[in-house]
């Protein structure tokens, strides 16, 4: 048995230093750099989980095998080769992103061509070579088995199967213990993967924070989660959030011209992990601007430069821009999750007030079950990459979907299409092209740079220049059907995009620094509200519901918990969430941006004007700044966190 335990436990334990010598260990702040000791510490209690997943998988191999030597043999390989493959998807992923394996993400294989073309850039390649290594070990586990293996009829004798259990449990128990002594960062790094899933299972240190002298949930309604300067009154004690919008108050920021006919077409406009870090109007360094037609555009609009994502995926994206509430702090995204999940949005909010409500998007409509959740949530038309090839069967198309020009014409139909009939509409559309492994279309030059940034960086800045090419397209093609006077044009990121800032890191799902969560918001509408106007208050999606009803005078009932960005509010506050891994949670009120790990039970509190690249964590500095985000955040947390489990956001689920 122990050779077969060693057999099942050498694999990760090579895998696993491979990793730490190839990326090291994350940090959680700049400062934060593990000592050799932590790292030794980290190595031989990942050696020790190593052995009690190889325990585990060896107890249902003598289980089977005491009926029949040749099934223990086979289901010893099976359980190799599938260990070993999760091992491997591990190391590759970490190596290549610098994140962990979840069992979460197997899901995705229910959808797998989006990925093709970001995985065979990720290293798609060692995968496959690396799985056929897998599977020539699964065969040479299956001969050790045969030698090693009681034959059948035979059985471990009472007195050693005691003795294994005995020493498992003894071992697992340790290894237990000495796992929750280790730095939460640390042993992010180094854990065995499938010890790290069962371990939350037996043993959850990732529970949600608790406040020691909660408030109540009335009293955080009324002091974190109720927007200023709005007329409203609240429908029901127990959905706490929902209200009925009649109007807003208090001096605006810009005023929105009164204008006789129709109302005007709304457009919420996402374009693909948009960061505010290379928008050249915003105080981007590359020259020349890789974004002229957004910084053109901000020359005749509003343009918000403090502004935020409340999450870190483009589904969450989705629930806080058009709900008006942070996303859930799961790993499964609501939209993919729970399709059905009782919401109001502002597509009820305008269909409420007569206009014609759809979604466009240039990719896959199967991918986290976008047809499904837009059609449960009153959109009436949804449209997606196929819809856009099927009318230019001449576009390029690639496993994420179809360039962003071609959705720039669908786009201006559907709103001409309104026109004609004289309905307003309100179109919410998502791009796809600036999405990972960062292919502009073949023959699209971006604009030259000087000193153009080495690898994927580069890459990245090619799609956004395509992208915002694409932006400018659309905007022709308004003016060109006689309709630039006609939209409230919305245009700002569904997500940031971290390009090696903190940690070398280009994952999204792995901090909450600005490269993760600042995004650009411009506000075009040439008929309505005369440009330039730069706002630089803090605001986030969530205030995007309200900002809308104000800006096109309409009312209705919601949940949104963000103040309109028209208004001048003091002290404004974006709420900043990262379910995975770390499991961060933050918020940006004023100067300060203050991010806490709950599963590192760490905290960093920035000065973003004295320290904008969140270089100098003055947590320690600021006491009491950093008790008062703290209470907050968490009071925030535990309100929001029971009404996602509870849903009680809206009583009765859509007809």
């Amino acid at each position: 048995m122990g050779l077969l335990v060693g057999l099942l436990a050498v694999t990760p334990t090579v895998f696993r230093l491979l990793a730490l010598l190839r990326v090291g260990i994350p940090q959680f702040t700049v400062a934060e750099i593990p000592g050799p000791g932590d790292v030794a510490l980290a190595v031989a209690v990942g050696t020790l989980q190593d052995l009690c997943v190889a325990g585990v998988l060896l107890i249902p191999v003598l289980l089977v095998a005491r009926r029949s030597r040749t099934a223990g043999v086979w289901t010893l390989a099976g359980l190799f080769v599938a260990s070993h493959l999760y091992f491997l998807l591990d190391l590759l992923l970490y190596q290549a992103r610098r994140i962990r394996m979840s069992a979460t993400f197997l899901e995705f294989l229910k959808f797998p061509k989006p990925f093709l073309d970001s995985a065979w850039s990720a290293g798609l390649g060692m995968l496959l070579l690396g799985g056929l290594v897998v599977l020539a070990s699964g065969a040479m586990a299956a001969k050790v088995g045969f030698m090693l293996l009681p034959t059948r009829g035979s059985s471990v004798g009472p007195q050693r199967a005691r003795a294994f259990i005995g020493a498992f449990l003894f071992v697992f128990g340790g290894t237990v213990w000495a796992t929750e002594g280790l730095p939460r960062t640390t042993h992010y790094a180094s854990s065995n993967i499938v010890f790290r899933d069962l371990f939350r299972i037996v043993y959850d240190r990732e529970s949600r924070w608790s406040d020691p002298a909660p408030a109540s949930e009335a009293e955080i309604v009324e002091r974190y989660l109720s927007p200023a300067a709005e007329v409203f009154e609240r429908l029901d004690p127990e959905y706490p959030l929902l209200k009925r919008t009649t109007g807003f108050t208090g001096p605006s920021h810009f005023p929105v011209a009164d204008v006789d006919g129709p109302p005007p077409h709304v457009v919420l406009l996402f374009i693909e992990s948009f960061r505010a870090a290379d928008v050249g109007v915003l105080g981007a360094v590359h020259q020349p601007s890789v974004t002229p037609r957004f910084d053109a555009l901000s020359d005749q609009g509003v343009l918000y430069t403090e502004f935020y994502g409340n999450g870190v995926q483009t589904t969450r994206a989705v629930i806080a821009s058009l709900f008006g509430v942070p996303p859930r702090f799961s790993r499964r995204a609501v939209q993919s999750d729970d399709v059905d999940y009782p919401l109001v949005g502002l597509q009820d909010v305008f269909s409420g007030a007569g206009y014609r409500t759809a979604y466009y998007h240039n990719g896959s409509l199967e991918f986290e079950r976008k047809a499904e959740f837009f059609a449960a949530h009153g959109f009436e038309e949804i449209e997606g990459d196929q819809d856009v090839m099927d009318r230019h069967p001449e576009a390029r198309g690639t496993s994420w979907g179809v360039d962003d020009e071609w959705l720039m014409g669908d786009l201006v139909a559907w709103l001409s299409a309104r026109e004609v009939r004289g309905e307003a509409g309100f179109l919410t559309a998502f791009t796809v092209t600036n999405h990972h492994p960062w292919e502009a279309p073949p023959g699209y030059e971006p604009p030259v740079r000087a000193s153009p940034p080495p690898g994927e960086y580069r890459d990245y800045l090619g799609t956004v220049s395509y992208s915002d090419r694409a932006l400018g397209l659309f905007v022709d093609l308004l003016d060109e059907a006689g309709l630039k006077e006609r939209v409230v044009l919305v245009v700002l990121g569904d997500t940031s995009q971290p390009m090696g800032e903190h940690d070398r890191n280009f994952m999204l799902v792995r901090h909450l620094y600005e490269e993760n969560v600042r995004i650009p918001l411009l506000i075009w509408a040439p008929g309505r509200i005369p440009g330039p106007v730069q706002v630089r208050d803090v605001g986030s999606q969530v205030d995007l519901p309200p900002t809308l009803m104000d800006i096109a005078g309409v009312s209705g009932t919601n949940h949104a918990v963000g103040t309109s960005l028209r208004r001048v509010v003091p002290e404004r506050t974006a709420y900043l969430t990262n379910p995975f891994h770390l499991r961060l949670r933050g918020m940006r009120l004023g100067d300060h941006k203050y991010i806490a790990a709950e599963a590192a039970e760490r905290e960093a509190l920035y000065d973003l004007i004295e320290d904008p690249a969140e270089m100098t964590d003055i947590s320690g500095a600021e006491a009491d700044l950093t008790a008062e985000f703290r209470s907050r955040v968490r009071a925030m947390a535990r309100t929001l966190d029971r009404l996602w489990d509870e849903k009680r956001f809206v009583p009765a689920v859509r007809d």
